[in-house]
């Protein structure tokens, strides 16, 4: 895959969470809900529902961690059930918003183990998410 191409599509995810934080700013939480949502089913071919349903072992069978094409899958999943579960608490949906972290912890913590891509910032996004539950439980 030409680094190009790679590249444009991580820009172009990050500007669509850059549009999401604005929404949440604005408090336009469920516009940002839905523009997440459409960013995920773009970026990854599933929205976040689905991904939520496939849980982590479907995922593991969806997107294979040791394949360095379905990599960006499983990152850009986990960053948008991150930033979904930040939405879900700010509007009191506690319980849906602890299932997306939690997910999204579980798919940080598995491209951490499979250690396919020097990812900066796994650590961080880690440790910030096990804070987060640990603050919601």
């Amino acid at each position: 895959m030409p680094t190009d191409y790679i590249m444009r599509q991580i820009e172009e995810f990050f500007r669509g969470l850059y549009h999401i934080h604005h929404l949440k700013h604005i408090n336009q939480y469920e516009n940002a809900l839905d523009e997440l949502n459409n960013l995920v089913l773009k970026m990854v071919g599933y929205d976040l529902n689905q991904i939520k349903m496939l849980g982590i072992d479907g995922i593991k069978n969806f997107f294979d961690p040791n394949n360095y094409s379905t990599v960006e899958k499983i990152f850009y999943s986990a960053k948008a059930l991150k930033e979904e579960s930040s939405i879900l608490l700010k509007i009191d949906r506690i319980d849906e918003g602890k299932k997306s972290m939690e997910l999204a912890l579980a798919l940080f913590e598995l491209l951490k183990e499979n250690e396919i891509y020097d990812l900066t910032g796994l650590d961080e996004e880690i440790k910030q998410l096990k804070n987060n539950i640990y603050e919601n439980s």
